[in-house]
């Protein structure tokens, strides 16, 4: 969220849903900032923030998928299976 702030000129909406249905949780963030530059987008995982993101859904045997609207945001949807 700090990039989607940080990397663009006007102000930004920030969208958190969550929601659970036979038995994975997902958890979804939506801003409405530039997204990622198809120049950037190869080094998505370079910087810490999805880095440390992607690191923690592997530990948690999790899936975390990238939507990247370039020129109109990006979407971070996190997947997590119910143990049990």
């Amino acid at each position: 969220w700090g990039n989607a702030v940080k990397h663009n000129t006007e102000p930004i909406i920030l969208q958190i849903k969550a929601n659970t249905e036979k038995g994975t949780t997902t958890i979804t963030t939506t801003d409405s900032g530039k997204g990622i530059s198809r120049e950037k987008l190869q080094y998505k995982f370079k910087g810490l923030g999805l880095q440390y993101v992607r690191k923690l859904m592997e530990e948690h045997k999790g899936e975390m998928i990238l939507q990247n609207r370039e020129h109109s945001g990006l979407s971070v949807i996190l997947k997590f299976e119910r143990n049990g």
